[in-house]
């Protein structure tokens, strides 16, 4: 695949893209791997409890269509979309 098709399906950018691939051609899959935060956990959080609880129900029984936004599929965007 290209980059630009890789930002079009993820919905990142193209240079994010450039950044992972030399990640994976020095390191393989290991290098591609999330390390953990010095952050707690939760501490980035913009929702409550009952909001996150009310949109994880609705992302698991509807697409993004269903909903309205103009994406096939649930991705970062498409999701930030249906918050805002």
């Amino acid at each position: 695949m290209t980059r630009t098709a890789i930002t079009e399906i993820v919905g990142i950018r193209r240079d994010v893209v450039g950044q992972w691939i030399t990640k994976w051609q020095k390191g393989g899959n290991e290098a591609l791997r999330v390390s953990k935060s010095d952050k707690p956990k939760g501490s980035g959080l913009l929702l409550d409890a009952s909001k996150q609880s009310k949109n994880q129900s609705r992302l698991i029984e509807k697409t993004p269509d269903q909903l309205k936004i103009n994406f096939a599929l649930w991705t970062r965007h498409a999701v930030q979309q249906y918050i805002k």
